[in-house]
């Protein structure tokens, strides 16, 4: 396909669970100045349209997992990581709150998702638009550091 100057080449397609499609995709110019730029798309299947919250925590959790690793391996390119959702505010809110309050607590100890959703408001209003999302930023947290919980006596 190609739209203005630009040429999308769709490289592949993989489904990983039940609930998460992931495509590669490469963008190059029609004019070969610059080199490929490609993109991974992360779907994730089992948030239907209409529903405040996802069926389950964990393919959120699956997601963040895949994008810190993907992005790990290609930092050095300086990728975005683009985020998007039908109306660009509820799920996307809940999925940039997520990876702002993880990130927050692997550098500086610290979680505020009250802080976080006010500052991610400051460039998009409305985002973590009702309270079954913002509890589901809680959850999403809270599960994802009970990974790491260990007890020893």
């Amino acid at each position: 396909m190609t739209v203005g100057n630009l040429k999308i080449q769709f490289d592949s397609e993989e489904s990983r669970n039940q609930n998460i499609i992931v495509r590669s995709m490469s963008i190059h110019t029609t004019d070969k100045v610059s080199e490929p730029f490609c993109v991974t798309q992360y779907q994730v299947t089992d948030w239907p349209v209409g529903q405040d919250t996802p069926e389950k925590l964990e393919t959120l959790l699956q997601v963040y997992e895949m994008v810190q690793s993907s992005h790990t391996v290609v930092r050095n390119k300086a990728n975005p990581i683009v985020v998007h959702c039908i109306n660009g505010v509820g799920r996307t809110g809940v999925y940039c709150t997520m990876t702002e309050t993880l990130d927050r607590v692997k550098h500086d100890d610290i979680i505020d998702i009250f802080k976080t959703v006010k500052l991610l408001r400051e460039n998009r209003s409305g985002l973590v638009n009702n309270t079954e999302q913002y509890s589901l930023c809680y959850d999403l947290v809270g599960a994802y550091l009970q990974q790491f919980a260990t007890y020893s006596n």
